[in-house]
């Protein structure tokens, strides 16, 4: 009853590969940095600028049909200008999933392997020489 037990330590166990380094001084390889570069204009005008001119059209119509009311002296157009803007961001945070995706689809791509395994395996901060994320533009 009292038999302890170690698990993992077989002999015949298997090993797992090595994680990729993903950390704050990676630098992208040259297939990854054509996919920041096709990410950034497709997740504008795909999701953000569509995102953008919804809200503004679903705004003023709300705003029209005084579901929304306006502002006396500035009228439709602080509430307009907000959900524009606002859409940017929206857009970019959508789009996240369909850029991950590019990466998984990298068969040598360390980012893409860090994509595979999952969200708990992908960091391994280093140092703060190069950002990744200066990549994004």
């Amino acid at each position: 009853m009292n038999r302890r037990t170690d698990f993992g330590t077989e002999q015949n166990a298997e090993v797992s590969p090595p994680l990729p380094n993903i950390g704050m001084d990676y630098i992208p390889t040259e297939e990854e940095r054509r996919i920041f570069a096709q990410c950034n204009p497709e997740n504008f005008w795909y999701r953000s600028v569509p995102f953008s001119a919804t809200s503004v059209l679903v705004t003023q119509g709300l705003i029209t049909k005084r579901i929304l009311f306006s502002h006396p002296k500035y009228g439709s157009i602080p509430k307009i200008t907000f959900v524009c803007i606002m859409g940017y961001p929206a857009g970019k945070i959508s789009y996240v999933k369909t850029c991950q995706e590019k990466f998984k689809r990298l068969e040598n791509s360390p980012l893409g392997e860090a994509l595979r395994m999952g969200p708990g395996c992908r960091l391994a901060l280093s140092g703060e020489s190069k950002p990744i994320w200066r990549h994004l533009g």
